[in-house]
């Protein structure tokens, strides 16, 4: 699976989940890293510092809690969709 991020929040990157022999890996731009490895950061960036006003880390962890299993791209396959999005943008004001 391959998906570009344009939130908002910095350059469109690519981001692609891929099957090798006997490991899934995510490339992040010029990156490969192994799913676990990846899962791991996740976790940490998560859990390392407190929590500000406004935390953008809470919203996603809702996102994360409303994942759903729903049937997948194969016959057979299932996959996850979030029922809210992992970020939210705030609208600009007039003025600015």
């Amino acid at each position: 699976m391959s998906t570009t991020s344009d939130w908002g929040t910095r350059e469109v990157g690519l981001v692609e989940v891929r099957k090798d022999e006997n490991e899934t890996k995510v490339r992040l731009g010029w990156y490969d890293i192994s799913m676990k490895d990846f899962l791991f950061v996740v976790e940490h960036l998560l859990t390392d510092t407190d929590l500000e006003p406004n935390d953008p880390r809470l919203q996603f962890v809702e996102c994360v809690k409303s994942m759903k299993k729903i049937q997948g791209r194969y016959v057979g396959g299932k996959r996850l969709k979030a029922l809210v999005p992992p970020i939210v943008l705030s609208k600009p004001t007039k003025g600015r």
